[in-house]
């Protein structure tokens, strides 16, 4: 996307920047236009927030590259083992970052089950139903063309 504040790119910037921005914009007229139907304006503003949201971390973080920047090259300074002379910190140094790895390798995988079990969530209540009338209903909304 051209923010990576080593590496900007004004123009894949300025490409994602513009189709985000028009996209943003035919949300916006789109729910004007249907602002009677409750539901979709539900629906509308629902995605339109989030799009909205990341429209202005964007421009944040293209405003801010070179604060950024800086940001990450003493984070980048810091991780140097040789910087560390005695034996106490560097004992710190290396706790902290097994301290890190354990955190994401516990916290990368509970997020996933998280969000696999939101987007399952509907399917237990389609199964409670089937269930409960010893049926099962399948519905496809594709017709293979080529069997």
């Amino acid at each position: 996307m051209g923010l990576w504040p080593p590496k900007t790119n004004d123009r894949l910037f300025i490409f994602f920047f513009g189709y985000l921005t028009i996209h943003c914009c035919l949300e916006y007229a789109e729910l004007i236009e249907y602002i009677d139907n409750l539901e979709y304006v539900v629906t509308n503003l629902t995605e339109n927030t989030i799009l909205t949201m990341i429209l202005v971390k964007i421009s944040a973080y293209r405003l801010n590259a070179k604060r950024l920047h800086q940001v990450l090259e003493d984070v980048k300074d810091d991780y140097d083992e040789d910087k560390y002379k005695e034996p106490d910190e560097r004992l710190s140094f290396l706790q902290y970052n097994v301290l890190a790895k354990r955190f994401i390798k516990i916290s990368v995988p509970i997020m996933f089950l998280a969000a696999l079990m939101f987007y399952l969530k509907p399917l237990t209540g389609q199964m409670r139903a089937s269930k409960s009338r010893k049926e099962i209903h399948v519905w496809n909304r594709y017709v293979p063309t080529y069997i």
